[in-house]
């Protein structure tokens, strides 16, 4: 059905044009009729009037916390724009970086590190002053919209007596910027990130952030409508020696770059209050996406050509976006109370920490949920476990090969494909597995591939511990499943000269590190995330050793759901310092996902809608492993470190929860 009409308004800066098109896109395919923004072109000054005074509906260009001042504009009929508009959750957090660039040649001539130190030197103050006027510019922005002010803010409060702003169209500053900047000549303009101007002139290359020794407060010093929202926090120090002078502070927090829109629009469409926080494009793409844009035409074809192709690649974000929109409950309803859930896990280490997060979010959602830890088991019993009703879910599923466990029969003939599903979320294209070698061995044998040692018997009679004529790959435990698909590889391979050892995994890791501590050759199957790569490190004791042909779905060995263990192209993403090369470690890049019954999804639909929304950061989760290892192996560690990325992560854990409905 037709959502409605939306009257959209842009920002007059060309690297706000993309993330509008891509808003007004979004708003299109979830039915939405909405108007060109480009029609209603206009700076900061007189957005936020429009839309208070109902010239435009919304906006996807407020750089917060400083647009904020524009809330307190006075409208004819005495009411203030922030009766009228608020600010919209979503696009991008944190993420507008901004601040003064300077001509780098001439910053490391003089041993520059601050503006303040250049208000303080005539002999450098006054090679900016380029009109000849007794002072020197800050090339800064157009009056209408808001860095303006605040430069002329951050001048009076900074006390730098012997700089003056000079505002202009932003395109005409920074092209007279760049001419100086070419020319040897020391220049100062204000910018920001994203936008294409950081590419034109790169900092590090060409300019330099320069940095400021105050960092403008709430105080207003030039007493300007709504400057105390010209605030800076702390600014942002974030960058290294080699893009800004140090001690780098830019004197510019980093703005949230988000959507503004009328109140009463929200409130009375409760899908698109819902649909708007969702919206959270990339920012790398973003940013790619201004250099296309700057490289183009300039046309507005071009811009709505761009954002319809991210609009393509990123369909299936998009649809989830709008189907969370539409599952969310209309305001007012009351929480609906939660059930019961029996969770299982895996039995490696490695999936423990992941497992408790994800109870910790259900259980903030409003479920009991039992401690996974009372029912571990390995792949080839968990399935069956979901599949008759032993357990609800686990949060270990490593697919594709764990689709071969689908296959089994249950006891009444149906199968496990028939009681439990793959949940979209957690991990995706994140578990890479292959084999690792000792580094020093291979280094020595020139080893480029498994195929080459299982060819030399001078290679392969070293991996051969026990006298019995073949060599060992230390594999995995026989109710995982990498030890059937390391059989099938064997056999597909024609590694004739290779058995697989199954045991404990930690067993068969010990005797892995204390081999590779003595300089002995040998291999062993292993996977990321996973502190086992921090104990045997890739590139310093171990190396990834590449295959020549890589497991289709064959299934040589006939396995109940052999044809799972195809590993598609395998991975080839790791260079010569980690990798024999050319890489391939014949195994791919796992989605490591929640797997549930597929009554539990069918009957609770906020379930359904909240796991695929969990999806922390694989850099944590690996950190976390590290930290678990190094601990007292204790279930009360483990539910501490969960506990602890729960609270560092209150905000994102609410935002799923929220999107769930």
């Amino acid at each position: 059905a037709s959502r409605g009409d939306i009257t959209m308004c842009r920002a007059n800066w060309a690297s706000g044009y993309i993330q509008a098109e891509i808003v007004r896109q979004i708003m299109q395919t979830a039915g939405y009729t909405v108007s060109d923004p480009s029609e209603i072109e206009l700076g900061p000054s007189n957005a936020y009037t429009a839309m208070a005074e109902g010239a435009c509906h919304m906006w996807a260009n407020s750089w917060y916390p400083g647009h904020y001042s524009w809330y307190e504009n006075e409208l004819p009929d005495g009411s203030l724009v922030a009766d009228h508009v608020q600010a919209v959750d979503g696009l991008f957090q944190d993420s507008g970086v901004q601040g003064f660039l300077l001509t780098k040649s001439w910053a490391d001539d003089n041993n520059i590190v601050s503006i303040d130190q250049i208000n303080r030197d005539e002999a450098l103050w006054s090679q900016l002053d380029s009109d000849g006027d007794g002072v020197a510019e800050i090339l800064g922005c157009p009056e209408d919209w808001t860095c303006d002010d605040i430069i002329e803010n951050m001048i009076v409060f900074s006390g730098w007596d012997n700089f003056v702003e000079t505002k202009a169209g932003y395109d005409a500053l920074f092209a007279e910027f760049m001419n100086k900047v070419n020319a040897g000549e020391p220049a100062i303009i204000y910018t920001w990130t994203p936008a294409s101007y950081v590419v034109e002139m790169v900092p590090g290359v060409d300019v330099v952030w320069v940095s400021v020794e105050t960092v403008l407060d709430d105080s207003n010093p030039l007493g300007k409508e709504g400057g105390e929202n010209h605030s800076q926090g702390e600014g942002f120090t974030g960058l290294g020696a080699d893009q800004c002078t140090q001690p780098c502070q830019l004197g510019w927090e980093a703005a949230d770059i988000q959507v503004s829109a009328r109140i009463d629009l929200l409130e009375n469409d409760p899908f698109l209050a819902a649909l708007l926080p969702q919206i959270r494009p990339s920012i790398l793409d973003i940013s790619m996406l201004q250099v296309e844009q700057t490289n183009g035409d300039g046309s507005e074809d071009h811009v709505r050509e761009l954002a319809a192709g991210w609009m393509a690649d990123n369909a299936d974000t998009v649809a989830g976006w709008i189907a969370a929109a539409e599952s969310a409950p209309a305001g007012g309803e009351e929480t609906v109370a939660r059930g019961d859930i029996t969770m299982c896990r895996a039995n490696w280490a490695s999936g423990y920490i992941q497992a408790e997060i994800v109870r910790q979010i259900m259980q903030t959602a409003g479920y009991t949920v039992s401690d996974p830890s009372e029912i571990e088991l390995g792949p080839s019993n968990a399935y069956t476990a979901m599949a008759e009703g032993a357990c609800h879910m686990w949060a270990n599923s490593w697919y594709p090969g764990h689709y071969s466990w689908y296959e089994n029969e249950l006891p009444d003939g149906s199968l496990v494909a028939d009681h439990v599903q793959a949940v979209d979320g957690l991990f995706q294209d994140s578990g890479v597995q292959g084999f690792l070698l000792t580094k020093s061995w291979a280094d020595d044998n020139n080893i480029v591939s498994i195929d080459q040692i299982n060819r030399d018997e001078a290679l392969w009679s070293q991996l051969d511990s026990d006298g019995d004529g073949v060599a060992e790959i230390l594999g995995c435990p026989e109710d995982w499943t990498c030890d059937d698909i390391i059989e099938n590889m064997i056999v597909f391979s024609g590694w004739d000269n290779f058995v697989e050892t199954k045991a404990g995994y930690d067993a068969l890791f010990a005797e892995f590190m204390n081999k590779v501590n003595a300089g002995e050759p040998a291999i062993i199957y292993t996977w990321t995330p996973a502190s086992y790569v921090v104990e045997m490190v890739p590139g310093v004791d171990v190396v990834w050793v590449s295959v020549e042909t890589v497991l289709d779905d064959s299934n040589p060995l006939g396995k109940e759901g052999g044809e799972n263990h195809s590993q598609g192209e395998g991975f080839t993403g790791l260079g010569a310092d980690q990798c024999t090369q050319p890489c391939q470690l014949g195994w791919e890049a796992a989605d490591i996902q929640v797997s549930a019954r597929i009554d539990l999804l069918e009957n609770d639909p906020f379930l359904a809608a909240l796991l695929p929304q969990i999806r922390p950061s694989i850099l944590d989760i690996s950190m976390l492993q590290v930290e678990q290892t190094n601990g007292d192996g204790s279930e009360a560690h483990v539910q501490e470190l969960a506990a602890g990325w729960m609270a560092d992560n209150a905000d994102t854990v609410a935002e799923w929860i929220s999107a769930a409905g």
